[in-house]
């Protein structure tokens, strides 16, 4: 049996689609134009996984820059209930 990759690999390009349409959004909405995110939808998505099959209760984030982690996360902690803090030293952020 052969499997044809190219088109697995498609498919699941097209389950993530919104994903950068929704990173855009976020930097418009916070007219925080000139920074960027830290991280992208790639390793937003590893997290949102593993914080799903661990299920921490509290987890802490050193380094918040314009918070599109803070929020990818915060959305899959407040379906079991857990909470995240996050943490700025830079007071432009």
């Amino acid at each position: 049996m052969k499997i044809n990759f190219g088109k697995a690999v498609s498919y699941i390009d097209t389950l993530y689609e919104n994903d950068e349409a929704s990173k855009t959004k976020y930097i418009e909405t916070t007219e925080l134009k000139k920074f960027g995110t830290i991280i992208d939808s790639d390793v937003s998505r590893m997290m949102q996984l593993l914080i799903r099959l661990v299920r921490p209760q509290r987890i802490l984030e050193i380094g918040t820059s314009i918070g599109y982690s803070t929020v990818s996360v915060a959305n899959v902690v407040k379906e079991y209930g857990g909470k995240i803090t996050t943490i700025e030293y830079n007071e432009q952020s």
